[in-house]
């Protein structure tokens, strides 16, 4: 695929910080409030107290796990609309699922109206925002993803003590109708986002433009610098350039042909102007087919991203076996992930640990996480490892925080958690578009993508029966987060080897190329 032309487009530059910046807030409203849920799942303990709490988890990882599944569904709508289409899709289904979860009187009527709605609104508005950056960047790109990602910090500092306001205040309905106005006030960020192709078209119109019409002042300049030369030099008056442009040629001779300058005096000849221009490069016996202009094909960026868009969702990325090991490290990784927001509140009220220490202690680490994806986006950019190893160490390094929280357990063992998951864990998710490019390339994104969040939905299904067999087994939600612990571990060591492996390959390979000649014979 040819290059893009980047002329008078905003790459790396201008709306596309904009883009940026609508992307962080609605990744933020979408990820940051999931990490709310365990706030919200210890208040309805409290306004269903008839109800197990293994049934009230499961509301909250419906909404996960239709986040999750709903990714392939997405992918289709956004290959068929664009970012701010789906975007406002996505605010939409979220704040409107939120008013009916205010209102809804039992458990089992929000399991389809809260549970499914408002996971679909996330879904729609995560794969929006992580994949608005792809046609604005270039050279900065992992710069903008893990800006973006960082909106889940940004968010993740507000709303847990946001809505501990709002519960200590409010009724239980009142608090999330509230919550629902925060909500839709990322609907003007959605609006933001607009399409490259609205500079692609502008672009093109102005081209033609240009190719075809003179301004009405250019054509009087035009006029009378050519009447001066005609004056003086009358017999150049069939060529002049005044000619050619407002009476049509006789012949290609009198077409390309351009008025003798050599004879003229230096006050009477206009340097700045086009016939002039013309002229000195006929004086340079430069060839007429490069002072015609050439129009620019105003389909060529079209079929550059109808190609890209006819490859969005290929199926064939699964044969990939380094992919195919990232899925599964993924799948295992996340099911521990997946379920520490929403179990970390039970483990401080286990562990006699206040409820206003949870949304302080939350938000405090989404002040580290904003500065944490920052910084991996920016480690990621300078390629000083690959990013598949670099979600290995972040995988890795979470992994040992779960461990000593649920060997520590109380305050100190709920801040290395949050540690662990604000300074790497989370950055996993915002280095994923860039291994998905790195292993599959840009034209495969979406649909690798697509394959990321079903696996992660796929694993959240798995991981929700085992949290709760875990406790109903233990009563205790440490022995859960040595379970989480152990998923962390288990896929950072899955990806781990697939690295150790390749780059055994890698070596192998490059020995027995050095050991061959041309023609791939033994070397004696």
């Amino acid at each position: 695929m040819a290059a893009r032309n980047h002329k008078d487009l905003p790459i790396d530059t201008g709306w596309a910080w904009v883009i940026t910046f609508a992307s962080c807030g609605m990744f933020g409203m979408a990820a940051g409030g999931q990490k709310c849920f365990g706030i919200i799942l210890v208040e309805m303990e409290e306004e269903f107290p008839e109800e197990p709490v293994q049934k009230i988890l499961w509301l909250f990882s419906c909404v996960n796990l239709c986040n999750k599944l709903s990714a392939p569904l997405n992918g289709i709508i956004l290959a068929k609309t664009s970012h701010r289409t789906l975007g406002l899709i996505a605010v939409s289904l979220m704040s409107l699922s939120l008013v009916a979860f205010a209102y809804l009187p039992k458990l089992e009527y929000m399991y389809p109206f809260f549970g499914v709605v408002f996971g679909l609104g996330c879904g729609m508005s995560v794969i929006v925002a992580l994949t608005s950056y792809c046609d604005y960047f270039d050279k900065k790109k992992a710069l903008a993803l893990g800006l973006t990602a960082a909106g889940s910090g940004i968010f993740s500092a507000i709303l847990p003590n946001l809505l501990r306001v709002l519960f200590d205040n409010f009724t239980f309905s009142g608090a999330i109708l509230l919550y629902a106005g925060v909500c839709l006030q990322i609907f003007v960020l959605a609006c933001l986002l607009r399409p490259i192709s609205y500079y692609k078209r502008g672009r093109n119109s102005s081209s033609e433009l240009s190719l075809t019409t003179y301004s009405t002042g250019e054509e009087k300049k035009l006029e009378t610098d050519t009447h001066m030369l005609e004056e003086n030099h009358p017999r150049e008056r069939s060529n002049s350039f005044h000619g050619r442009l407002y009476n049509q040629p006789n012949s290609m001779g009198d077409f390309l042909s351009t008025p003798n300058i050599s004879s003229l005096p230096a006050s009477q000849i206009n340097p700045k102007h086009d016939s002039y221009k013309m002229a000195a490069f006929s004086m340079q016996d430069v060839s007429a087919s490069q002072l015609l202009a050439k129009p620019q094909s105003p389909d060529s960026d079209d079929e550059e991203n109808k190609a890209v868009k006819e490859s969005k969702l290929n199926w064939k990325i699964i044969l990939n076996p380094r992919y195919v090991l990232l899925l599964l490290g993924l799948f295992i990784y996340f099911a521990g992930l997946a379920m520490t927001y929403s179990c970390l509140p039970s483990l401080g009220k286990e562990s006699n640990v206040s409820k206003t220490f949870i949304p302080i202690a939350i938000a405090g680490a989404g002040g580290i996480e904003l500065f944490m994806r920052i910084v991996n986006g920016w480690f990621a950019d300078r390629k000083i490892i690959s990013a598949f190893n670099h979600i290995a160490i972040c995988m890795t390094f979470t992994g040992a925080m779960a461990a000593l929280c649920a060997t520590f357990s109380g305050k100190a063992g709920i801040v290395l958690m949050l540690l662990g998951n604000s300074t790497m864990g989370t950055s996993v998710i915002s280095l994923l578009p860039i291994v998905s490019v790195e292993l599959l390339g840009k034209q495969n994104l979406y649909s690798a993508m697509s394959f990321n969040y079903f696996t992660q939905g796929l694993s959240l299904i798995v991981s929700t029966f085992i949290t709760s067999a875990v406790y109903e087994a233990s009563a205790s939600w440490r022995t859960v987060f040595f379970y989480l612990a152990g998923c962390n571990l288990g896929g950072a060591l899955i990806l781990t080897l697939t690295a150790i492996a390749a780059k055994c390959l890698s070596q192998c390979y490059k020995t027995a190329k050095d050991k061959t000649d041309l023609n791939g014979k033994p070397l004696t």
